[in-house]
């Protein structure tokens, strides 16, 4: 079970790292962490808390609630929706390889932007839901 966590996580990176249009909100190479280093330049996104539970419907399948997490300075929400707008671009429906498993499918399940309590960054919250399968 626990290698599908990581394969999945590891596709979805390559995934976002390899779309224009994230790379022109986040750079080259993207920022996009697993834990951001100290003083990550912005904007950034961050791979967050995966849960794993059984899924019933598919043969050893798992599903996976998967938490992304984008950091923004810019003043006002535009940059911080934008980068939540280019994410579900390349996640919602995807159809990217995950190594040892199938990918049956990646859905959004919703998004929030909210100002931090700090004033200094906007702070977007995205969750997906996937189902692997083993191969």
């Amino acid at each position: 079970m626990s290698d599908a966590i990581w394969a999945l996580q590891c596709a979805m990176y390559k995934a976002l790292c390899a779309a224009p249009e994230v790379k022109a909100l986040l750079g080259e190479p993207a920022r996009i962490y697993d834990d951001p280093p100290e003083g990550a330049e912005l904007a950034y996104l961050v791979i967050g808390p995966t849960q794993i539970s059984d899924w019933s419907g598919v043969d050893r399948g798992l599903r996976h609630d998967l938490r992304l997490h984008a950091y923004s300075a810019y003043a006002g929400r535009r940059e911080i929706k934008t980068i939540m707008g280019a994410v579900y671009d390349v996640l919602h429906d995807a159809a990217f390889p995950v190594d040892g498993h199938r990918l049956v499918n990646m859905r959004f399940v919703f998004a929030d932007a909210v100002r931090r309590r700090d004033g200094g960054a906007y702070h977007g919250v995205m969750r997906y839901r996937a189902v692997t399968q083993p191969l």
